[in-house]
């Protein structure tokens, strides 16, 4: 037990977020500091999604939701027709070229290692937000990423904050 209080006291801010609504957790507690952008940028464009597998980024109305004007996705533009409307989806074929990337590889169909990587292209320049890794959880951690990838499916916490934070010029919802 001594040690658990322990464990608690030097969480990461996203682990004691999560914590607080926890009665135990199986496994270690993360203590590894959340991930955040080493750089800001702007987005002046649609932001394409290159994901693999079973990722929670590959359906462009998560982004839509956290404000992004343009989602592209295999060559497709997805945009709201009424902003005001979460619900008022809709697409085109994509036009011109998109200059901001969220890429995203996994492996193990999304349940091993996880790298993500937002930037921004200037001509042949790439201005990198981040470039983050989760390491495949260890065995008896219950796919609990360390440090945090999502505590929340509904909120997409802390991954979502990272994503946004990135953008100088990006008008989130607060969701």
């Amino acid at each position: 037990m001594g040690y658990g209080i322990y464990d608690h006291k030097h969480a990461s801010i996203a682990e004691d977020r999560y914590l607080k609504n926890a009665i135990f957790k199986f496994g270690s507690v993360c203590e590894i500091p959340d991930i955040k952008p080493t750089q800001r940028i702007e987005l002046d464009g649609p932001i394409e999604i290159l994901v693999e597998h079973n990722s929670p980024l590959k359906d462009p109305n998560i982004l839509l939701n956290w404000g992004f004007p343009i989602v592209r996705q295999n060559g497709v533009d997805y945009y709201l027709a009424n902003p005001k409307d979460r619900h008022s989806i809709t697409n085109k074929p994509a036009m011109g070229s998109s200059t901001v990337e969220l890429t995203e590889v996994s492996e193990k169909n999304g349940y091993g290692n996880i790298n993500i990587k937002l930037a921004k292209r200037i001509g042949g320049k790439e201005i990198i937000a981040f470039d983050a890794h989760w390491p495949e959880p260890q065995r008896g951690n219950f796919y609990f990423y360390c440090p945090r990838y999502i505590d929340n499916h509904e909120t997409m916490e802390p991954l979502r904050s990272l994503i946004v934070s990135s953008f100088n010029n990006l008008n989130a919802d607060s969701k």
